[in-house]
């Protein structure tokens, strides 16, 4: 199959008609059996290779390989589970938090682990790893395992991991022996990427068809729709499945093509290009992902480590980055500001760049105060951003379409939801900012407290706008967070 619309050099754009929560693809677009799918520059988007575990040693074994896998999780399990990924960006949805405390109500593993390399994102103490440097050689990518000051539980952790890894090498050599077969170019190529690794001594050999050089286990985890952007841009990532289960359907929503992968299917796809996500299912579906996130396609170099004109560069391109996001932020700003000019009527004036109301007793009610001040914090007009779509949503679902387009009008800083500091400090003092740290709030001179770094101008941090008078600036939200 040939998608004469995508080269690989395009960016891959979501399909209009998909949403980014729910980005499941119609049933009537499954397509069944074995089947490529290519860019139209001839190079391979996905490849499904239906029962190709077992394919692979028809005749030679009758120990399914997906049995193995699940024997060997099991085994691993019982020293270090599989953490819950709340906290991660792809698992914001209620189902995912609603399954997660299922599995675990029912003594089940609910998480990811990543197994073999990483390329550093921290300290040594933010994952169980063996050495500092550009790579880090770590049992799991999960920061819970690695923080844990318990030393014997960091060795047993690292024990069962690494026999984790040789249990289960014979499904990684299945699934390079298949790619080595069909694409013996792209196989040379991971392979050779391997065995630089391999004979610096930071992995070991246990057959000549493994070809990745980190390996993850997806454990009951049904992932939003995402891009595994962290991978390496020119593999063909590996995968497979194993357990009873009903569902997980396999759906590819910038291709609307949806498949049924079941145990033993052996799926080799672009997951840092395509966007891809799991239908519910009903049982348990452990997945076992072998992928490279160590070459130099997805390895992001430290400043400090760059040449001096590389440093110029990054600093241009850092500084253009910022300035185009500050112009949308301003934009986002005055578009705020024209929405609460228009709800709460001609007594508003915007012409200064915040808000003028004409009536002394302004602001008063909490509506007053939220439209007084959240438009000056970044981070606080995000948040009411979010509560405003889930609420615009939730009418939708509910079938009040008349009244959720009434809201989706309405300003965003009337969603946003104080919390139990601001609304103390609203009840205490009326009248002033409830973002803003009260002096009798600030903690002694005497007393110490521990520094939080001041936010940056970054793509994390808010926008550094002009305050009113009498309302504090960035840094005393900081100070606020510090007391």
């Amino acid at each position: 199959m040939k998608r004469n619309d995508i080269s690989i050099a395009d960016p891959v754009k979501r399909n209009a008609s998909v949403q980014e929560r729910n980005a499941m693809v119609r049933k009537a677009c499954t397509q069944v059996g074995s089947f490529i799918i290519f860019f139209k520059d001839n190079e391979i988007i996905l490849l499904k290779f239906e029962d190709g575990l077992n394919e692979v040693q028809r005749g030679a074994s009758t120990r399914r390989l997906e049995d193995i896998g699940m024997q060997a999780g099991e085994k691993l399990e019982e020293v270090f589970p599989a953490h819950d990924g709340i906290k991660d960006a792809r698992h914001r949805s209620d189902y995912y938090t609603q399954r997660a405390a299922y599995h675990k109500s029912q003594g089940q593993a609910c998480g990811t682990q990543h197994f073999n390399l990483l390329t550093m994102k921290g300290h040594s103490q933010n994952q169980v790893s063996k050495d500092q440097g550009l790579y880090c050689q770590t049992i799991s990518g999960d920061s819970r395992g690695g923080k844990t000051t318990n030393v014997e539980l960091k060795a047993a952790r690292a024990k069962a991991a690494s026999t984790y890894t040789k249990d289960t090498f014979r499904i990684d050599a299945a699934m390079g022996f298949i790619l080595k077969v069909l694409f013996p170019e792209i196989f040379t190529k991971m392979k050779e990427h391997r065995d630089e690794f391999m004979q610096a001594g930071m992995l070991t050999k246990e057959s000549e068809y493994e070809c990745c050089t980190t390996k993850g286990r997806v454990c009951n985890d049904p992932v939003s729709s995402h891009k595994d952007l962290g991978d390496a841009r020119r593999i063909l990532a590996p995968g497979t499945c194993h357990g009873k289960f009903v569902g997980g359907d396999f759906c590819l929503p910038d291709l609307d093509i949806r498949f049924k992968e079941l145990p033993g299917d052996v799926v080799y796809m672009h997951a840092a290009l395509i966007t891809h996500t799991v239908t519910h299912f009903v049982g348990q579906r452990t997945s076992t992902i072998l992928t490279a996130k160590t070459d130099a396609s997805c390895v992001k170099k430290y400043r400090n480590d760059m040449s001096e004109e590389e440093k110029a560069a990054f600093d241009k391109e850092r500084a253009d980055k910022l300035t185009t996001q500050d112009a949308e932020r301003a934009a986002k700003r005055l578009k705020e500001l024209q929405l609460i000019k228009e709800y709460i009527g001609t007594t508003v004036d915007i012409s200064s760049g915040d808000i003028v109301v004409d009536n002394p007793s302004f602001p008063r009610t909490e509506e007053d105060y939220k439209f007084a001040y959240v438009h000056n914090y970044w981070r606080r007009l995000q948040d009411a951003q979010r509560a405003k779509n889930k609420r615009v949503r939730s009418l939708k679902k509910a079938g009040q379409g008349e009244q959720a387009a009434k809201e989706a009008q309405w300003p965003v800083s009337l969603f946003y939801v104080f919390n139990k500091q601001e609304q103390s400090r609203l009840a205490e003092d009326k009248g002033l900012n409830p973002f803003e740290v009260r002096a009798s709030q600030r903690p002694s001179s005497g007393k110490k407290r521990k520094r939080q770094p001041l936010e940056t101008n970054d793509a994390e941090s808010f926008e550094e706008v002009e305050s009113p008078e009498g309302v504090e600036t960035d840094i005393q939200e900081n100070e606020e967070l510090s007391s």
